[in-house]
């Protein structure tokens, strides 16, 4: 921060318009996790093209939105258009404000 002021009731930092709209645009990585699974060495071997990996989730349970590996939210995976979607359909903690 360019500054050092903290608020003298919570003796948390004080964050100026300015800085709190640089912080806003700060890019995060967000996952999204389908499912996984375990294979031997042989079945890894033997992928190929139009190979089926069979995962645990069924396809109605849902994802996990993750960002910068946080759990953030649950959501369903639909079809726009034909693009892969995730549609949110839970936050499971809101940012403290």
């Amino acid at each position: 921060m360019a500054h050092d002021q903290r608020d003298p009731e919570t003796g948390e930092y004080e964050v100026t318009p300015a800085e709190f709209a640089f912080v806003r645009e700060l890019r995060m990585s967000l996952t999204v996790n389908i499912g996984s699974t375990t294979l031997t060495l042989r079945e890894v071997l033997e992928l190929a093209p139009d190979s089926i990996i069979q995962l645990p989730r069924s396809t109605g349970e849902g994802v996990d939105v993750n960002v910068n590996g946080v759990p953030l939210a649950r959501g369903e995976m639909i079809s726009i258009e034909d693009r892969a979607v995730i549609r949110i359909k839970e936050i499971l903690h809101q940012p403290q404000g």
